[in-house]
């Protein structure tokens, strides 16, 4: 396995299922930093992202704000959404007090 992807597929399989990113601190754990694990499902903004990275995903998969954008506004679109929710990252890095992706920690939003 190379990584694994916590995900409830926007809870269309199993709509009893828990939401992604309250299962992620758990699976975090039981991998122990042997393999990358990555989280999806219901990520709209930065702070989607930044709450997935301080509970200790190594990456956050994104699905409908990307192809929103693509398909109000094409490629061009989705380059400027990309760069304002890279922006977005940014400030909210800043707004917690960090400048590095590995200073991400969940005491930063749950203490």
């Amino acid at each position: 396995c190379d990584a694994i992807v916590v995900s409830n597929h926007g809870g269309r399989q199993f709509d009893g299922a828990p939401p992604a990113i309250e299962a992620l601190p758990a699976v975090v754990a039981a991998v122990g930093g042997k393999i990358p694990v990555f989280v999806d499902t219901g990520v709209r903004c930065s702070t989607d992202v930044v709450k997935a990275m301080c509970l200790g995903a190594n990456g956050v998969l994104l699905g409908r704000p990307p192809l929103w954008a693509l398909a109000c506004g094409g490629s061009e679109s989705l380059k400027r959404m990309l760069c304002q929710l890279k922006d977005d990252i940014k400030a909210d890095m800043m707004s917690l007090g960090v400048k590095k992706i590995s200073e991400l920690k969940p005491k930063l939003i749950w203490p």
